[in-house]
């Protein structure tokens, strides 16, 4: 008898391993939410729904892709195995398509135990008067053809159905229902094959005898045939069907490490490289079956009924190995499995001088816990036995009349099918003619029933994943040297005004480090100035204040005198390639300290306010002015005259101030290459703005308006003639 010891592993019992949180659902697929402590995994598992009575599938192209049916047969793997394979044996079974079987008693095991009965009478030794008959006669088909059976009362018939735990047991098992018969003890010559079969697992026997206890010519003959079922195997059915399964899924946590790479820049200038970057996926399973630890596992069954489990994201292709490749790893072994996929990519790089790249590296880990009831299908090998005695006291035989197993074939029932149907015309091994079996009455219906149907179970368990991914990317430039001074560039005020608001943002700062370089990475906004003395140190003051925050501060001045603005770097900002986490203090940086004074207030007298015509010659920039004056008074601008930029081809872009109320009309009619407008007033309205004012302007012109102006101002614009084409900002 051959083994398939490879596909042999054993399944430890294992302890749920549940880690229940706030569940993800997913839009692909139907799930429940289910909360830490509210059921347990047993009660969860037990809660799915029941297997359906049957799936149906299609056979592999080599086994003729014609139909399969797994039967449901109302066993789950939390039974001993050998009596969950019994009881399977004697599912009833109806195959619509086939006109036998129709009745109780229409199992598996009477198919196998019918073929078993044909196989003696073609392949037997002990074939004489009417015992073939009288075998027959204890089968549950042959029962129904009673009345076509020559039978006596001279036979004294005897058999069972029964589990072992080895060959080698089953066959003594017979061997010791042999000693209670009528002309008492009777001799058995057991098959070596068999006896030698001490491996435990479990066996589960048909078999029938019947001993002639009467007549003297030919009493003490006997002849029995056992049907063995072993090496059973069972193999989970993926993708499993709808409802079959609840899935809990953590939050997903992240970790981030940022560091810097060995490629560097310490020159004065740009230069270019190539940094690798690593990215990696690593997929853990574990799962865990609410079963026998001593169920023998077989590869899985894939088939098309319905949706898979879910999982996290295509596995096959990122990792290597499918979900239910994955899930069998639980099945067979008692560790968790892990694969883990990596790919490098070159990415170039431009770095600037005295700098480095900064590498940022995140990790992501998530677990998920689905709890499934998943069907199995049972796989087994046949192995059908004559033992018979030709006369009393005389010759004892024993002898193989078939084997079916996964030798080539997955179990007994692809085996039978591909030797009595697919290869029926081929020479058998065990020298069997299909053709003279397929006459027997019944004998091609069990034989279409062996080979399209499977038997079924279920397994309760859970499968718990975790993905964890590492993800790499460039995420900036980073200096090499640190910073050492920071310095005004423009904008400093000498003095500023009383009551007047100077906006610090106009100064411009640049930084460099101790090789007298541009800095890289310095921003203004990440610091702040403050009033200080001549020595730096912050004080408060009378004489201005300061408000807003960083990047938006304001000067304002409130009487006459003289201070000083310091400016400070925010603490942990900048730091360099070798030493990220040590950053520069304002002790460490030079920092400019700026001399302002606060004068009185020289804004104009005003005598009032005037009209703007701008000079015939203009043309380009033209900024209408806040304040003009004539015979040495202040007039403040407030309306620009009606016609006074009409025709002007050679004005480009105007600016109006925010004393301007009015505008004339037909002000900047004919402008066609007027093409910027800045207007800084409020104070406009349909009535302040003259018609046409805006007519013939540039078809594409941009109007720059104060801030929450712009559809009111759109408005007014559209109706003096501006192009819809224009646009209002």
């Amino acid at each position: 008898m051959k083994k398939n010891d490879k596909r042999k592993i054993r399944i430890w019992k294992k302890t749920f391993a549940l880690a229940l949180s706030s569940v993800m659902i997913f839009s692909c697929i139907p799930m429940t939410q289910v909360k830490a402590g509210d059921e347990s995994p047993e009660a969860i598992i037990n809660g799915l729904v029941d297997l359906p009575k049957t799936f149906i599938d299609k056979d592999s192209q080599d086994l003729g892709s014609d139909r399969v049916f797994y039967r449901n047969t109302n066993t789950d793997l939390s039974m001993l195995p050998a009596e969950c394979y019994k009881k399977a044996l004697q599912s009833y079974i109806i195959d619509d398509d086939v006109p036998m079987g129709t009745r109780k008693g229409d199992y598996l095991l009477s198919d196998w135990d019918y073929l078993g009965w044909i196989l003696s009478v073609e392949k037997g030794q002990g074939n004489y008067g009417y015992l073939n008959d009288t075998l027959c006669n204890m089968t549950i088909y042959g029962n129904r053809r009673k009345s076509e059976l020559k039978l006596d009362d001279a036979w004294y018939n005897w058999g069972g159905y029964f589990s072992e735990s080895s060959l080698a047991n089953a066959q003594q098992h017979i061997a010791n229902d042999l000693t209670s018969t009528p002309l008492g003890s009777l001799p058995l010559k057991k098959l070596d094959s068999i006896s030698n079969d001490t491996e435990e697992s479990p066996v589960v026997v048909r078999w029938h005898g019947a001993l002639r206890a009467k007549d003297s010519d030919i009493a003490g003959r006997y002849k029995a045939y056992a049907v063995y079922f072993h090496n059973f195997r069972v193999s989970p059915i993926f993708p499993m069907y709808d409802n079959s399964y609840k899935r809990v899924i953590s939050d997903e946590k992240k970790t981030s490490n940022i560091y810097s790479s060995d490629i560097r820049n310490n020159s004065g200038v740009e230069v270019s490289g190539t940094q690798s970057l690593t990215n990696s996926t690593t997929y853990g399973a574990l799962s865990s079956i609410s079963g026998s630890k001593s169920y023998t596992y077989e590869e899985s069954v894939t088939v098309t009924h319905s949706k898979s489990l879910p999982f996290f994201g295509d596995l096959e292709t990122s990792i290597g190995f499918s979900a239910s490749q994955s899930i069998e790893k639980g099945w067979s072994k008692e560790e968790s499995e892990e694969r883990s996929t990596e790919n490098t990519s070159e990415v170039s790089l431009s770095l600037l001088p005295y700098t480095a790249a900064l590498i940022q590296q995140q990790t992501k880990t998530q677990t998920a816990t689905t709890y499934y009831k998943c069907p199995v299908y049972i796989n087994y090998d046949v192995t059908i036995v004559e033992y018979d005695r030709n006369l009393r006291g005389g010759k004892l035989n024993s002898y193989v009349l078939a084997s079916f197993n996964g030798a080539g074939s997955k179990n007994a029932r692809t085996n039978l099918k591909k030797r009595s149907y697919i290869q029926a015309s081929m020479t058998d091994p065990d020298g069997i003619n299909w053709g003279t079996v397929k006459k027997y009455k019944y004998g091609d219906e069990l034989l279409k029933r062996i080979r399209r149907n499977g038997l079924m179970s279920a397994a309760g368990g859970s499968y718990t994943e975790t993905l964890s991914s590492v993800s790499s990317k460039v995420d900036d430039l980073i200096p090499t040297l640190p910073l050492s001074d920071i310095s005004v560039k423009s904008g400093a005020p000498k003095s500023v005004n009383i009551k007047q608001n100077y906006s610090l943002s106009k100064i411009k700062l640049v930084a460099t480090n101790t090789k007298g370089a541009d800095y890289y990475g310095f921003n203004a906004k990440k610091g702040i100035w403050k009033i200080t003395n001549a020595k730096e140190t912050p004080v408060k003051s009378s004489t201005a204040t300061l408000s807003g925050n960083a990047g938006k501060q304001v000067l304002t001045g409130k009487k006459k005198g003289t201070l000083y603005l310091t400016y400070f770097i925010n603490d942990n900002t900048y730091s360099t390639a070798d030493f990220i986490e040590k950053y520069s203090t304002n002790n460490s940086v030079d920092r400019p300290t700026l001399r302002i004074s606060i004068a009185g207030n020289t804004a104009p007298k005003i005598s009032g306010n005037t009209t703007y015509k701008p000079s015939k010659k203009a043309s380009g920039m033209v900024t209408i002015p806040t304040y003009v004056k004539r015979d040495g008074k202040t007039y403040r601008v407030t309306k620009i005259a009606s016609n006074a930029f009409k025709g002007n081809t050679k004005v480009k872009k105007i600016v109006i101030p925010s004393t301007v109320t009015n505008i004339g009309k037909k002000a900047f009619y004919g402008c066609k290459n007027l093409k910027a407008v800045t207007i800084k007033t409020s104070q406009l309205t349909t009535a302040r703005v003259g018609s046409q004012a805006f007519t013939k302007t540039h078809a594409k012109a941009i109007i720059t308006v104060p801030k929450g102006k712009v559809k009111s101002y759109k408005k007014i614009f559209l109706k003096k003639g501006l192009s819809k084409n224009a646009t209002v900002k």
